[in-house]
């Protein structure tokens, strides 16, 4: 029989963090703080990712290297493809012509 592997007190930690960053980011129109819980969301995430890979060994075959430079890579991606729009501050993605659907239909905060 395998022993169990359970998830440390610091794991536990990061995945509350990166959950409730994600949604912090998701829901603020505060441009300046989301600009500071966006990449600390981001590596939280991408640690809980990596460990829980090399935990699972389900890429054994993988070095570990080349898993961390692909998170880290869909990292700053992820980073790059989120802006804010123009007019209320809420988190969107690039290309969205710079404003959120509300302020687009006129809802939005002057």
């Amino acid at each position: 029989m395998s022993p169990h592997n359970s998830l440390s007190p610091a794991v536990i930690a990061l995945i509350a963090l990166s959950g409730v960053g994600t949604v912090f980011v998701l829901l603020s129109r505060s441009v300046a703080v989301t600009r500071i819980v966006l990449p600390l969301t981001l590596i939280a995430f991408h640690v809980v990712v990596f460990v829980a890979i090399e935990i699972s060994r389900a890429l054994a075959n993988t070095p570990s290297a080349i898993i961390a430079a692909a998170l880290a890579a869909n990292a700053v991606l992820t980073w790059w493809i989120v802006t804010y729009c123009t007019t209320c501050g809420r988190t969107i993605g690039r290309g969205s012509g710079g404003r959120c659907a509300s302020c687009t239909r006129g809802g939005g905060r002057a």
